[in-house]
């Protein structure tokens, strides 16, 4: 991947914007697709230091971005890959919020401020990914549920405790009871 190359100003604002258009193009081939979402995975896996602007990147760009890919009527080979990189998507989420809070100065603001804004960034990130993951675990396609099953881990280290059960393991339950695919029960 070239994005190894470049600073990582580039990439957010460059890279990540031009491969989020091929993502929610319907025009575009699913494999093009499928294959763009991996490719802004391990683009922002590798980022490391970004300008405070880029702070909102997941929650008010990438994630509405991505979310053509998880919808019922998008391709499955689209949906497989969404699933299989969510995961990932969490992790470099969680990082790129814990970075902005360890960026932003206290000084301006108290202690209690500075904790409640992490909080509700972090719950509207919990919000949207257990969205995408519920509506997911909803569909048709069982490809994508035991894709999606494979990188739940992950995924629940974003989510916390109480969303992980709250939402999550109804839908799981209700998943593996499935009678019609024996192989998510594997």
């Amino acid at each position: 991947w070239g994005s190894c190359f470049v600073d990582d100003d580039i990439v957010s604002q460059r890279l990540v914007p031009y491969v989020c258009t091929i993502v929610s193009d319907d025009n575009e081939s699913p494999l093009v697709r499928g294959t763009a979402i991996g490719v802004v995975t391990t683009m922002l896996a590798m980022v490391r230091s970004f300008a405070l602007t880029d702070s909102q990147i997941f929650p008010e760009y990438l994630l509405p971005a991505l979310r053509s890919a998880a919808e019922e009527g998008a391709p499955e080979f689209v949906q497989v890959a969404y699933a299989s990189h969510i995961g990932s998507l969490a992790e470099t989420a969680l990082r790129f919020l814990d970075i902005v809070h360890a960026k932003r100065p206290r000084g301006a603001q108290g202690e209690g401020e500075w904790q409640e804004g992490y909080d509700a960034e972090l719950a509207v990130l919990r919000d949207v990914f257990a969205s995408v993951a519920s509506d997911m675990l909803s569909g048709p396609s069982g490809v994508v549920k035991r894709t999606l099953l494979a990188s739940l881990d992950r995924l629940c280290e974003l989510l916390g405790r109480e969303r992980s059960c709250n939402v999550l393991l109804p839908l799981i339950i209700t998943v593996l009871n499935d009678r019609s695919d024996w192989e998510l029960r594997l």
